[in-house]
């Protein structure tokens, strides 16, 4: 249903129009994806804003399950402090599908800023249950594997994050060699 209180809570999601009434963004075939929450996917934009809302939409509407980010270059900044500096966080969400065919996640961070707030993160899923990854992910950054390699791998890009308490995690054939980049904890 949409409501202000949505409409408030995710602006990028729900709208009010002239005669009043709100409106929200309903999954096309059951698919929501990073564009539609305001991602250019141009490689020289940073599309952390999108993503994280898109993660808070998601976690929001219980009907949503399936998330597509669009073939592409997209530049992410995990900021924060802390162990990790993430941008799609979700927790507790069962049943989640993520077709990320041909997407790329640039991250900028430079080794001297993760050893000084943490690692970065793009996905961290804590909690979730029956998760589906399909097809093939590259997440990329400033780190050279020297960097990330020895007594410097307390810090870094690291693409996944799930939890000890996820399960249920797939990977469909498509998604080979996409494991490289995982951190379970």
């Amino acid at each position: 249903l949409a409501t202000s209180g949505l409409a408030a809570a995710h602006p990028r999601f729900c709208k009010q129009s002239a005669d009043g009434r709100y409106w929200r963004l309903a999954p096309a075939d059951g698919w929501v994806t990073d564009t539609q929450a305001g991602a250019l996917v141009d490689g020289a934009t940073f599309d952390d804003a999108a993503i994280s809302a898109l993660a808070a939409y998601v976690a929001a509407i219980p009907g949503i399950r399936k998330i597509r980010f669009i073939p592409g270059i997209r530049m992410v900044l995990p900021t924060g402090a802390g162990s990790a500096a993430t941008v799609f966080g979700l927790t507790s969400i069962d049943g989640l599908t993520i077709d990320w065919s041909g997407a790329v996640f640039a991250c900028a961070r430079t080794f001297a800023e993760a050893q000084a707030t943490g690692n970065s993160v793009v996905f961290g899923l804590t909690g979730c249950k029956n998760l589906t990854a399909i097809g093939q992910v590259q997440f990329t950054g400033p780190l050279t594997k020297a960097e990330i390699s020895g007594a410097a791998s307390a810090y870094g890009n690291i693409g996944i994050v799930l939890d000890g308490n996820c399960s249920g995690f797939h990977i469909d054939a498509s998604a080979e060699g996409m494991l490289e980049p995982m951190l379970l904890t």
